[in-house]
């Protein structure tokens, strides 16, 4: 059995393209898949790794909130890697059961990079996510977006008890501070029974263009 830990959350957009976040938390199963990923047409994507936005003028070094797709639930937005320990998955907006067997998932409570809050991505760890055993701190993260790529430096490695996990993600869903957790099921060299420990992952971006999504940054 995997995981047991989900944050549910609502992305929306106003009229005036200002996100509205909502989140509540429950639990759900996320099995692990005994058979190799292959990444099929049932899921979407957005993303387009030959494709960016031209570059922010330097007066101008940020991107607005409508220069953006928006990614709806089960497309892929982006990429997610690591050159240091070979980590390297397409990143899909949401972790259901289903997107965790092509790819990395982002719960849809968190948010999207350069928007200056908190990511929470999950992994297999008998797949795309089995090398995350090897980080250390003071590795890059790379995340790929159609409009512009971001790195987090790790800061710390730990492993918690589900439930304390999702504790401090909940506790952490109004920070404002870009922070990424990634996180997966732990330990790596257990393959049947449930498995109640996660190894989280804690990064801070240390590059890429902040997006404009509340009226209050338009102003500046």
């Amino acid at each position: 059995m995997p995981v047991l830990f989900t944050v549910i959350g609502y992305a929306l957009l106003t009229a005036a393209l200002i996100p509205v976040w909502q989140m509540v938390s429950t639990a759900a199963g996320l099995a692990i898949s005994q058979d190799a990923p292959v990444f099929t047409s049932e899921l979407k994507s957005i993303y387009d790794p030959a494709y960016q936005l031209q570059t922010p003028v330097e007066e101008e070094s940020y991107i607005r909130i409508e220069e953006i797709d928006l990614p709806t639930a089960g497309t892929q937005y982006g990429n997610i890697s690591c050159e240091k320990i070979g980590l390297n998955a397409p990143l899909y907006w949401d972790d259901t059961l289903e997107i965790l067997r092509y790819g990395a998932g982002q719960n849809i409570a968190s948010f999207l990079p350069g928007f200056g809050r908190i990511l929470i991505i999950a992994g297999h760890n008998s797949t795309f996510f089995n090398v995350v055993q090897n980080i250390e701190t003071g590795d890059v993260i790379r995340i790929d977006t159609n409009y512009c790529p971001y790195e987090y430096e790790v800061q710390e490695v730990k492993v918690y008890d589900e439930n304390d996990l999702e504790d401090l993600l909940v506790d952490h869903l109004g920070d404002e501070e870009e922070t990424l957790y990634l996180y997966t099921c732990y330990p790596f060299t257990a393959h049947v029974g449930r498995r109640t420990d996660r190894m989280l992952v804690t990064a801070k971006r240390i590059s890429g263009y902040d997006v404009r999504w509340k009226a209050s940054q338009y102003e500046r």
